[in-house]
């Protein structure tokens, strides 16, 4: 429950960390939510799609924790989040969210074999 308890101001609105994470950052990309997934897709190379298929759900859960800890919960004491906290976290945002459908589908994939 981590990020849901932190309570935290963006662009004027009270919301969770959680919150944040889950769709307030990428609220403030342009263009639809498909044009962003059709970028993030284009973007992505088989390389790392077979990069991304390695390892287990547990350990992509570590990843996720690692992440968390370094780019997600470090924020300012007056729990104002920041144009630099936005920029620092869209990459990671980016690259999770490609990586979590890479590896969604591969797990289909395996399962429906």
């Amino acid at each position: 429950m981590g990020g849901t308890k932190i309570k935290i101001v963006f662009e004027g609105k009270a919301q969770n960390l959680h919150e944040l994470w889950d769709t307030g950052i990428l609220q403030t990309e342009a263009g639809s939510a498909q044009d962003i997934a059709k970028r993030l897709d284009e973007e992505c190379s088989a390389d790392d799609r077979m990069t991304w298929q390695a390892g287990t759900p547990a350990e992509w859960a570590n990843e996720s924790l690692a992440l968390t800890i370094e780019y997600v919960y470090p924020i300012p004491e007056s729990h104002e989040i920041s144009e630099e906290y936005v920029k620092r976290a869209m990459p990671i945002l980016h690259s999770r969210l490609v990586q979590a459908g890479v590896r969604l589908a591969w797990l289909l994939n395996d399962a429906l074999k």
